[in-house]
């Protein structure tokens, strides 16, 4: 549903008032409003904490196995998409594809993003989260060329759905093995994964205008090339140890 809806809103208000895309705003703010309200009368239990209370040094933290692997996958897997997400309609734009272009990408890479979910308890059975962290970033090498060399609306497409199934795989794999990790200090180990995340992101969705207007798309996905070669050099040395 937000995959189809959410591209569908966007796409309609960037004309139902004089200055674009202030409709698409005022439709985010309402889905923001409806799913506030929705949240709002449910109770969660909260969890034991009183064990895990205790200051963890954070080389304690990091000298957990797996842990440093599992969070650069769900970093490198969310920033990458949220670069490439948030730049590809900013690029469809400049190459003078229509807002309903955009929008139909943006519809498949959500739905991309997603679908894969129905089907990862049968890809864990087969493949360790390690492999399936490395089948997302191929995903990722294959979406990177694909936009480096083709900038039709079917580059761009295949591209983003390519990315989607990626962040799928990648960030779903890193998740997993951070769950398998058995430690006393599991939830101080699921804040720092979770603030390495989301800096990671902030850090990608902040750095898409800058890279557009000074590279483009080329260099972008150029950029993005690069980050996947040193990643795979990380996480291949990380096993190693």
């Amino acid at each position: 549903m937000g995959g189809i809806l959410g591209p569908n809103l966007a796409n309609i208000g960037t004309l139902i008032f004089d200055t674009p895309f202030v409709g698409s705003f005022l439709f985010a703010l309402l889905l923001c409003a409806i799913n506030f309200a929705i949240t709002l009368p449910l109770t969660l239990t909260s969890p034991n904490t009183k064990k895990q209370s205790q200051k963890v040094p954070l080389l304690t933290c990091l000298k957990e196995p797996n842990f440093i692997l599992a969070t650069l996958a769900c970093a490198f897997g969310f920033a990458f998409m949220t670069l490439i997400m948030n730049a590809a309609p900013l690029a469809m734009s400049e190459y003078k594809f229509s807002y309903d272009k955009a929008k139909s990408v943006l519809v498949w890479h959500f739905i991309a993003m997603y679908a894969p979910s129905l089907f990862l308890a049968f890809f864990m059975k087969n493949l360790s989260p390690f492999r399936l962290i490395l089948l997302g970033i191929l995903f990722y090498l294959i979406a990177v060329l694909v936009a480096l060399f083709s900038v039709s609306f079917w580059g761009f497409w295949v591209s983003l759905v390519l990315v989607g199934i990626d962040w799928a795989f990648s960030f779903n794999g890193g998740t997993f093995m951070l769950n398998a990790i058995n430690s006393e200090y599991k939830l101080r180990l699921q804040g720092l994964n979770a603030i390495s995340i989301f800096g990671a992101n902030l850090l990608a969705s902040s750095s898409v205008g800058f890279v557009l207007a000074n590279g483009g798309w080329k260099m972008l996905n150029l950029i993005s090339f690069g980050f996947i070669v040193i990643f795979l050099s990380i996480i291949f040395g990380l096993k190693k140890i």
